[in-house]
């Protein structure tokens, strides 16, 4: 500990640290996060927190960044240290991989004493704090990085976009950092783009890539020591207060570079030789996360909107976002749990071309091996059961999240289904969201819904149709499976055939299922789906309709179905009618 009375660097961040800790354990920590949620703004979180309500979510937030700030080890980079960081995240030809031993301490705050990043879109990077991942997220490290409050709202003034008065107000309310990224950055195999050479980025992430980038090149000086450090004390004060908030770590492991160009020049050596190493850690290709953009709603459905529709279309919306919410949870659950897993199993389904039918888009049976090796999954049971699930959404995924609501029964007199045995040959995607509706209040509001994909078994050379329900419980573990061989040429020879091969299940009284019985179950399931997938695969034949709800409440110019591309990363609403009702 040094003896001698503590300089600025080593008073600021502890005072930085103090004061973003108070704040966000304040009612000003909780407001901020829950105006900016409401706001439109996105924050990383476990899936199943976004069905919690908002003030809910904001408070579950600010408590978990407070308790890494408190559980967090301190370091101060003085100026000298900090450009060295800045030259090496400007040199966009270093690939910067993260591994599981780089981060210098399992949750750690940086406070640097002149910004690592400086961006139009408010950043003006001074702090980044990280911690173990959050609940249901794969290998990796949850990564937050901090604009300067102070800066910014000098910055304002002197722009002339707001006051004196305005700016003291903006430093009380926001604290002496405002959040600006939180992200789960995952370990390799996976590297974030923003970390690859020549990368192409835009936005946000050309934007945020000079903040990341020196972030992770502070953690090589800090973990390879690379840079002097030594162990500094703020004033006593400011240690009695942290002491008060239970922080831990109270000291300041202070980094003051000897020499700018050295520095920089000794971590990128060190990066370049982990790059070396990594074909010997990877176990799968190198990806940026393929993820959608947790609780954004397609614009055509936002709550805001709804007063231009016609009072008696309202429900459309109301459903689109009722039942877009469970999908988008499960789908953000799988990917926080395999980063990238949706990325990698395109490449494996180009790499592997003609190893399965094209109406197959992965085989589950593949999915379990790409867990195995790229997911590091251990469990085979867990592995098989997890596959399922995103085999059904890499399928549903693949032409456009497309969920189409069965909003009639076909009259089974009318025109008899396709035999179950022709449907991969028809069907028109490899995965389809088959939504039904109740009524309240007289109108329609929804019920639930399967995701309906087919599969391909291998083993057997044979087609399935899945069917996965994915309302019996709050994550991937919950989705329960429906199997239908595709074989006969009714769905109740198909059940028979299906029956025949499958486990007998145990009721609840504890006596097991009979052949006849499991048929049956299974019969009446797939009998009230299967029409709807004959439809969808033929509506011309099947005298039906097939229209784009957004279409047709006047929001987007009308689709023909089937469609032709993805409609990006919001789900795409369908509705299907017979002629007649048209």
């Amino acid at each position: 500990m040094s003896s001698h009375r503590p300089d600025q660097l080593v008073n600021s961040a502890v005072a930085t640290r103090l004061g973003t800790l108070l704040h966000l354990r304040g009612p000003e920590g909780r407001t901020v996060v829950a105006r900016s949620m409401a706001h439109g703004s996105s924050y990383t979180m476990p899936a199943d927190w976004r069905r919690l309500p908002a003030e809910e979510q904001a408070q579950a937030l600010v408590k978990a960044e407070a308790r890494r700030i408190a559980d967090a080890r301190l370091y101060a980079f003085d100026n000298a240290a900090v450009s060295a960081l800045r030259a090496v995240a400007d040199d966009l030809d270093v690939l910067m991989p993260v591994t599981a031993d780089l981060v210098p301490s399992p949750a750690g705050m940086v406070f640097f004493a002149s910004p690592v990043s400086v961006s139009a879109d408010e950043g003006i990077i001074t702090a980044a704090t990280w911690g173990p991942p959050m609940d249901g997220f794969g290998d990796g490290v949850h990564l937050t990085w901090w604009t300067d409050t102070k800066a910014f709202v000098e910055r304002e003034i002197a722009a002339g976009r707001t006051s004196r008065a305005d700016a003291e107000y903006r430093k009380r309310f926001f604290g002496p950092l405002m959040l600006h990224v939180d992200m789960h950055l995952p370990f390799v195999p996976l590297v974030d783009a923003r970390l690859v050479p020549l990368a192409e980025l835009h936005g946000s992430d050309r934007d945020s890539a000079p903040a990341i980038r020196a972030i992770i090149a502070a953690c090589y000086a800090l973990k390879h020591g690379l840079v002097p450090v030594r162990e500094e004390r703020a004033d006593p004060e400011l240690g009695r207060a942290l002491a008060a908030e239970k922080a831990k770590h109270r000291g300041v492991q202070v980094a003051r570079a000897e020499n700018t160009e050295a520095l920089a020049a000794a971590v990128r050596e060190r990066v370049h030789a982990a790059a070396q190493l990594l074909p010997e850690l990877a176990t799968g290709g190198l990806s940026n996360p393929d993820r959608i953009v947790p609780g954004e709603l397609d614009e055509a459905f936002l709550p805001e909107r709804d007063e231009e529709l016609d009072p008696g279309l309202r429900w459309a919306a109301r459903l689109y976002r009722d039942a877009a919410q469970p999908l988008a949870i499960l789908e953000e659950e799988a990917q926080q749990r395999y980063p990238g897993i949706f990325d990698h199993l395109e490449e494996v389904r180009a790499r592997e071309y003609g190893s399965w039918p094209e109406w197959c888009w992965v085989p589950y049976s593949r999915v379990a091996r790409a867990l195995a090796d790229f997911g590091s999954v251990k469990d085979v049971e867990l592995a098989v059961q997890h596959a399922v699930v995103i085999a059904g959404l890499g399928a549903w995924k693949s032409r456009g999240r497309n969920a189409v609501v069965l909003d009639w029964l076909p009259d089974p007199g009318a025109r008899a289904d396709l035999a179950p045995v022709d449907l991969p040959a028809a069907m028109p995607v490899h995965g389809v969201a088959l939504l039904h509706t109740d009524i309240k209040d007289g109108v329609p509001v929804y019920g639930g819904g399967m995701l309906a994909f087919l599969d391909y078994n291998a083993t057997d050379k044979r087609a399935e149709l899945l069917c996965l329900d994915y309302h019996r419980g709050p994550g991937i573990q919950d989705v329960y499976e429906w199997q239908l061989l595709l074989s006969g040429s009714t769905v109740t020879e198909a059940a028979e055939a299906t029956a025949a091969v499958s486990l007998l299940p145990v009721k609840p009284s504890g006596e097991q299922t009979t052949r006849e019985e499991l048929s049956e179950l299974i019969g009446s399931t797939f009998g009230w789906y299967f029409p709807f997938l004959a439809t969808l695969a033929d509506p011309v034949g099947n005298h039906a309709m097939v229209g784009e709800v957004a279409a047709a409440l006047g929001r987007r110019p009308p689709r023909a179905w089937p469609p032709s591309s993805g409609g990006g990363r919001h789900m795409t609403l369908w509705l299907a009618r017979p002629a007649a009702a048209q």
